[in-house]
């Protein structure tokens, strides 16, 4: 029956928090950063709409909404792509990029024959979000002739959405490498209370999936009792895969899942009668929310809270009986300051 309760908490630690928020809502085109399109006149509705599509899904994740051209827009986007009439015979097509963040015109043909009509919109937006990007990266790149140049031009500094996107244009993510030193709090339904820090690593893989690490020391709360006074000290390490659920300018929340082991050890009172239990390994399936606050573009406040079960557990008995242990429901919080790199 236990083994049963356990498979069941961990099931329920994978599927919850990707049912409430796997979903992050889409970025609005009546407001904040965009990309507008405008058309030939022999696009069809459904090729618009297979294009666009596409586009958004490349952008969404930096919080760009990508949106038909209006006729009077309130807003001035990011940057306008036209895409021009398609060849009858050749099947092939310009895509032009007019930049408003550098002030530049761009523009490609875009050979799609033999392709079906799918794979003719997913082409089209690769090559339009390539463009887009090459268009951006400059800002990001030093060239030595404006180095040697006594007077530079003044120009509007970019959004920060811009640098984000180039960021991952020239293979170093936003969030690639996240180090944390972190105070952290543990309470067990067995009875113990730890406090303690942790090392935390979390290294971005693919998009907004990652794999983390964390190692620290932890003492707990001395549990006293009438058959006697116990310490405990655990030296853990933790392993867990996280995503990014929400990511702005100035906060990211994700979600994490893992497993934190290690090895605790008991310490009594050798006058309060109570027998020390041997030291034992400790193994606890977890699950929690981080929150990351920027402070400014590297360093920012990390907040985490969450809640485990213990798989393998601990106990100090006093006189026959238990007095305290590192078992049962875990409910965990900590809280500390990192870095990007």
């Amino acid at each position: 029956m236990k083994s049963l309760v356990q498979v069941a908490f961990i099931a329920a630690l994978l599927c919850f928090p990707v049912s409430a928020f796997a979903k992050a809502p889409s970025p609005s085109c009546s407001e904040g950063p965009w990309i507008a399109l405008s058309w030939g006149d022999d696009w069809s509705a459904e090729q618009r709409r297979a294009v666009l599509e596409h586009l958004r899904r490349g952008f969404e994740v930096y919080g760009v909404a990508v949106c038909e051209r209006e006729a009077a827009p309130a807003r001035q986007p990011l940057a306008e792509v036209r895409f021009a009439a398609t060849d009858a015979d050749s099947v092939s097509l310009s895509v032009d990029v007019k930049d408003r963040v550098t002030q530049k015109r761009v523009g490609r043909d875009v050979d799609v024959r033999g392709y079906s009509r799918e794979a003719q919109a997913l082409a089209i937006a690769i090559a339009t979000e390539e463009l887009v990007r090459a268009s951006w990266v400059e800002l990001e790149l030093e060239s030595p002739r404006e180095q040697q140049t006594a007077a530079p031009r003044a120009s509007t500094p970019a959004p920060d959405v811009v640098h984000r996107v180039n960021q991952d244009s020239i293979g170093t993510a936003a969030a690639g490498l996240r180090i944390d030193v972190r105070g952290a709090f543990e309470f067990y339904a067995g009875g113990q209370t730890h406090l303690g820090g942790d090392l935390t690593l979390r290294q971005n893989l693919t998009g907004d999936l990652g794999l983390g690490f964390a190692l620290g020391p932890r003492l707990a709360l001395r549990d006293t009792s009438r058959l006697g006074s116990v310490d405990a000290k655990l030296m853990a390490g933790e392993t867990f895969l996280f995503l990014d659920l929400l990511h702005g300018e100035m906060l990211r929340l994700g979600w994490e899942v893992g497993v934190r082991g290690g090895l605790v050890r008991f310490e009594s009172d050798p006058t309060s009668g109570a027998e020390v239990t041997r030291s034992a390994g400790l193994l606890v399936a977890k699950t929690s929310i981080g929150l990351d606050l920027a402070l400014d573009t590297t360093w920012y406040l990390a907040l985490n809270a969450g809640v485990g079960h213990t798989l393998v557990g601990a106990t100090a008995t006093g006189r026959g009986r238990e007095l305290t242990g590192v078992s049962g429901l875990e409910l965990h919080s900590s809280l500390g300051l990192g870095g990007r790199w």
